[in-house]
Parts: C-alpha cells; sequence; structure tokens
C-alpha cells in the first residue's frame, strides 16, 4: 500500500518557520528550569530512599543514581548559561602569559593526561586583548572533548597528536 505524502499536510511540514532567537532562548530557559524543579524532586524521593535502605547493594545504586542526576542538573545549568548574552571582559594579556597559565590550568583540570600534552609553541612578546576566563573555559571545553574522543597512540592512528 502506498500512500501519496504530497498533499497539503506534508507541504506544511517543509514551510520554514520563523521563531525569534530571544523566544528560543526563553523557551529553552523555562524547559531547562522546569526540568531542573522534576530532578530535584528526583533527588529528594532518592535521598528519602537512601535514609530506607539497609541493603549496602541499593545504597550503592541509590549512590550512582545521586550522581546521574546531579550530572543532569549540571548539564541542563550548562545550557541555560551558554545561551545567556556573551559579553566578554577584555584585557591585555602577554601571549607567553596566557599560554603558561592556560597549560598550568590544563595540568589542575587534568592531572592524569596532561603529561601526555606536547606545548610546541613559539611566541613572541605579542600582547592580546582577550577575556582570559572565556577563553580558558573554551580551552579547557576543548581538551575535555578531545581526552573523552581520545583516538589512541598517533603512530598506529595517522598522526593525532593532543
Amino acid at each position: 500500500m502506498c500512500a501519496n505524502m504530497a498533499g497539503p499536510a506534508s507541504q506544511n511540514r517543509t514551510t520554514s518557520l520563523s521563531i525569534p532567537w530571544s523566544d528560543t532562548v526563553r523557551f529553552i530557559r523555562q524547559l531547562g528550569h522546569d526540568l531542573r524543579n522534576h530532578l530535584n524532586a528526583i533527588e529528594l524521593q532518592s535521598a528519602y530512599i537512601d535514609e530506607l535502605a539497609e541493603n549496602p547493594e541499593l545504597k550503592g545504586e541509590i549512590r550512582r543514581l545521586h550522581e546521574m542526576i546531579s550530572r543532569l542538573t549540571s548539564t541542563l545549568q550548562k545550557l541555560s548559561r551558554g545561551l545567556s548574552d556573551v559579553k566578554p571582559n577584555l584585557i591585555s594579556y602577554r601571549a607567553s602569559d596566557l599560554l603558561d597559565d592556560l597549560r598550568k590550568k590544563i595540568a589542575q583540570e587534568f592531572p592524569d593526561a596532561s603529561n601526555e600534552i606536547v606545548w610546541n609553541v613559539q611566541l613572541d612578546d605579542g600582547v592580546l586583548d582577550v577575556d582570559p576566563q572565556m577563553l580558558e573555559q573554551a580551552v579547557i571545553e576543548l581538551f575535555a572533548n578531545a581526552f573523552q574522543h581520545d583516538r589512541g597512540d598517533s603512530r598506529r592512528r595517522g598522526g593525532y597528536r593532543r
């Protein structure tokens, strides 16, 4: 049996919608807020169950549930922050000092993996106008993604190197 999908309903699906970005942001923020409220209720309920539980295995599962809820709540908060207006606070920063500070921050954030990074950078005495906190956040996110999606030994995989 064949259905004709060229009717008016399918034509309406292909029409693009024009929704203002501010409305989209407001919707996503409200959705995130509502979801966090539900997650908080789940967190409270799981804390109550944890108080009632006597079985150590059950307590371990409840602890893992707490961790999952916490990660999801954190992800929703990051989404809300990511939708906020970006207003960089630019300051003059010597490029070499910025790189040294970024190296230290990466070593602090990723102590187990940072020794694998080869920082082969040659800088002059240039000065940059940057928002160091925003740049630090972006660099940390890049390294976190690289470490999460590690491709293994560069000799086996065509030259990938952190």
